[in-house]
């Protein structure tokens, strides 16, 4: 279950006038809206037990590089419910509702106004934290944590597949992170979670250190 407990897991669909999906802290569910068929999207259905998951583990803070982290994770696992079902990922997000909203292997094809998403730390969105900029742009610079993990998974020359990214990722999401941790405390924690998962100066470990190089080296300067 998403808290680890057997408790119920439990969701509103087919809400008439909504165009989104979204876990409710506060409800502790989900609610899927009927204006495009988002409860059919196993990415989009994945992405929001994800949340759930992420509240009763890290309860990363939903702003600037807690809540981006808090949105990577769910595309991270939305995107292997989706991959485990119909048997290799696309790496795209809500791509089955006809437009997709983020893209894991190449960021920067999806945009923000006139401007690609970020794939590394030198592409941060410095946004304000509040409503109208999306909490400091979580849903925006969220791509950067995706695309570590595509890295980690199949983007670079020692990649370790899907399995191994998944375990990775996902004791760093429950062990290793908490409320306001920062995109570096990822970095470290899916490496310290890979020595632990598979040994000090594994193949995974290596791949995993290697994907937070390349995309998070320079988070430190952004905390």
């Amino acid at each position: 279950s998403l808290d680890g407990n057997g408790g119920n897991i439990q969701a509103a669909v087919r809400i008439g006038q909504l165009d989104n999906a979204f876990w409710s802290g506060d409800a502790k569910m989900m609610f899927f809206g009927n204006v495009r068929p988002y409860a059919e999207a196993l990415d989009v259905v994945g992405h929001e037990l994800t949340h759930g998951v992420t509240q009763f583990a890290a309860d990363l803070i939903y702003e600037l590089q807690p809540g981006a982290m808090n949105e990577a994770f769910s595309d991270i696992f939305g995107e292997m419910v989706e991959a485990r079902t119909v048997g290799q990922p696309d790496w795209l997000m809500g791509q089955s509702l006809g437009e997709a909203f983020r893209d894991m292997k190449n960021p920067g094809n999806i945009k923000f106004g006139d401007k690609p998403l970020p794939g590394k730390m030198s592409e941060y969105f410095d946004l304000p934290n509040d409503a109208n900029s999306d909490h400091g742009g979580v849903h925006i610079n969220s791509s950067i944590i995706n695309h570590a993990f595509y890295l980690t998974a199949a983007g670079l020359p020692n990649a370790v597949g899907l399995g191994d990214a998944e375990k990775i990722f996902y004791r760093c999401l429950t062990r290793h992170l908490q409320k306001q941790s920062q995109f570096i405390d990822a970095r470290l924690g899916c490496i310290a979670s890979a020595e632990e998962l598979f040994g000090a100066g594994s193949a995974q470990a290596k791949a995993v250190a290697d994907a937070g190089t390349q995309s998070l080296i320079a988070a430190a300067h952004h905390a």
